[in-house]
């Protein structure tokens, strides 16, 4: 999930997959785990770089680039 905060104008991800997703080849850690048979959102964000590739499960590139100022 990709969001917007417009209070410091930035673009955060959150990992809500199955299978992984990383930054740039660094890991984003997953928002989301197991609690016993539960899918539980521990609601973990990373912030995004201006200009980043992000993989899906190692299946799916994007390229993702900001226009917002700073």
């Amino acid at each position: 999930r990709l969001c917007y905060d417009s209070a410091d104008r930035r673009f955060y991800i959150k990992d809500m997959s199955l299978y992984g997703t990383s930054v740039n080849g660094e890991v984003v850690p997953p928002s989301l785990e197991d609690r016993d048979g539960q899918r539980v959102d521990r609601n973990i964000e990373a912030a995004l770089p201006d200009g980043a590739e992000i993989d899906l499960a190692g299946a799916v590139k994007i390229r993702f680039q900001s226009m917002v100022p700073r």
